[in-house]
């Protein structure tokens, strides 16, 4: 991980490729959570939905609001040690409801297609 600053959100780029997130003390983040349908391949979800965006994540991440109008943010799930609670939230941009993009490093994305009912 890197450049984690407290009391601030702020993207980091997770380490192993794992792409933009975010990681905070809480899970209620101050962003916009305004409840606008999107569609992204052949998925329509609004703030609290749980989404795998057909295969594009692992497991069901939680649509939780914008960081700005196209960075979408998601929310993984949390760890505990003995001294905090830190939750991880993914960043993914939206580009077109077949098109996103993902930041890997600040130096480099993917910009991703929905060819096929699959993102390539």
């Amino acid at each position: 991980m890197e450049n984690k600053t407290e009391n601030k959100i702020e993207t980091i780029m997770f380490s192993s490729n794992q792409g933009e997130g975010i990681i905070h003390d809480s899970k209620d983040l101050d962003i916009d959570k305004t409840p606008v349908e999107i569609t992204l391949g052949n998925t329509k979800f609004n703030i609290g939905s749980n989404v795998d965006l057909d295969g594009f994540f692992d497991f069901p991440h939680e649509y939780v609001g914008r960081l700005s109008e196209r960075a979408l943010v998601f929310y993984c799930g949390n760890d505990t040690d003995l001294f905090e609670t830190r939750h991880f939230f993914k960043v993914i941009n939206y580009i077109t409801p077949k098109r996103i993009f993902v930041m890997y490093s600040y130096q480099s994305g993917r910009d991703y297609n929905f060819v096929e009912n699959k993102w390539k």
